[in-house]
């Protein structure tokens, strides 16, 4: 699944191939709230590393929405 691929681009220490990802994944198709969860999570991990803090805090907040914007 592609959202795995967020967090091990990210512990790899890729950021910016970690944030290619969640581009290419909508929200809404992932089956389960735990993956969604770890889709939001990862890919606020992602973007903290790569420097971007208001996407990362973006995505933490989607996290209990549900949805990212």
């Amino acid at each position: 699944m592609a959202i795995y691929q967020i967090g091990l681009h990210t512990a790899l220490g890729d950021a910016g191939t970690a944030l290619d990802h969640p581009r290419r994944i909508d929200l809404r198709g992932i089956p389960t709230p735990e993956c969604q969860a770890r889709f939001c999570v990862d890919s606020a991990r992602a973007w903290q590393r790569f420097g971007n803090p208001p996407s990362a805090s973006r995505h933490f907040r989607s996290v209990r929405r549900g949805t990212v914007t």
